[in-house]
């Protein structure tokens, strides 16, 4: 199921990485399973990949999703669509 999303960027939660974790990406690609090939926002297959913190909207929670350093910009604040399965809880 497609949910639709937007960058939190500066947030609050942009926090210390949990212990154990070398970065947000790395958080994101261990509790998924996978490696993150595409930036979730533009689609676009990147070398800046970064673990972004968005909101789902209707949904309580920041999570973590791939995201360019590009769509993870302060500047950007379009929303737009991710796989329900590619959002990671951050864990207060």
């Amino acid at each position: 199921m497609q949910i639709l999303a937007r960058n939190l960027p500066g947030y609050k939660y942009n926090q210390d990485v949990p212990s154990g974790y070398m970065s947000w990406l790395d958080y994101w690609q261990k509790k998924r399973g996978l490696v993150a090939g595409t930036c979730r926002c533009c689609g676009k297959h990147c070398n800046d990949l970064v673990g972004g913190h968005v909101e789902a909207i209707g949904y309580t929670g920041v999570y973590i999703v791939p995201l360019c350093a590009s769509c993870n910009s302060s500047e950007n604040r379009k929303s737009f669509y991710v796989n329900d399965q590619d959002f990671v809880k951050v864990l207060r």
